[in-house]
């Protein structure tokens, strides 16, 4: 919308000075990531960027955070720990002392209200929820709007091909992950 050419990417000085401070050594006051092109040059660049950002912060972290639960509440699963001095030599585990691995009782509990806590938690913004009062121009609302409907559309499609699925991902559901990290 904002971003027409290339050469609007590349007079931007706001854009560019954020790209900088993203660059910048912690120590600076910056972000410390080296990984970035110096200058954006072309929308395509800023459209990578920022679809990254807003993959890792919103899609990714629920799909990491809300599944948890799932597999890490069951500890032989996913034990926090270990709870024996791990052998040296081959030969020393059998199957039936496998469990000598594992945490008593306490722990157990700790870890399952644990993984309760931080695994099961539904972010109150959804990814397709930026709030009544968001954007005030038209044209941010229109776009708003679309990828809303998009996202909708998608979310329909992954249920129906959920109902023929042996396991299913409701992490992944539009509907179900955050719109960002905090919460």
């Amino acid at each position: 919308m904002h971003y027409k050419s290339n050469r609007d990417v590349r007079e931007d000085f706001e854009l560019q000075n954020w790209i900088k401070a993203l660059q910048r050594p912690i120590s600076k006051q910056g972000f410390g990531i080296v990984s970035l092109p110096r200058h954006l040059r072309e929308r395509d660049q800023l459209i990578d960027l920022l679809t990254q950002i807003i993959f890792t912060a919103g899609p990714q972290h629920s799909a990491i955070g809300w599944m948890q639960y799932q597999y890490m509440a069951f500890i032989p699963n996913m034990p926090g720990a270990i709870y024996q001095p791990i052998p040296t030599s081959k030969g020393i585990i059998r199957e039936e002392n496998l469990t000598s691995f594992l945490p008593g009782v306490q722990a157990t509990f700790a870890q399952s209200n644990l993984m309760a806590s931080i695994g099961t938690k539904q972010d109150p913004k959804a990814f397709t929820d930026f709030g009544v009062n968001s954007f005030q121009d038209w044209r941010a609302i229109n776009v708003l709007k679309g990828l809303q409907d998009r996202l909708q559309g998608l979310e329909i499609l992954i249920e129906q091909r959920n109902k023929h699925r042996i396991e299913c991902y409701p992490a992944f559901l539009p509907s179900r992950m955050a719109n960002s990290t905090s919460g």
